[in-house]
């Protein structure tokens, strides 16, 4: 059987469906099992703080733990 032109454009037209399904249902990447760092700026305007801290994320039991000022700085924010 001679493949055509014709031929193979309706084929992949057959067949381009199930490949973007199987590809929608790849896997999803698993994010890592290890404690990291998650950074909080807080307001320092008539506190006690004192800018930035840093904490330790656990992502397998969802517990952070304060680690101590990061670094000292007047109403850290971000800008858009």
């Amino acid at each position: 059987m001679k493949l055509t032109r014709r031929g193979l454009v309706n084929l992949l037209l057959i067949a381009a469906p199930s490949l973007f399904l199987s590809a929608s249902a790849a896997p999803q990447k698993r994010i890592p099992n290890k404690p990291y760092l998650v950074y909080v700026g807080t307001y320092t305007n008539k506190t006690a703080s004192k800018g930035i801290y840093v904490y330790n994320f656990d992502p397998g039991t969802g517990k952070l733990t304060p680690l101590g000022a990061a670094a000292e700085s007047e109403d850290p924010s971000s800008s858009p």
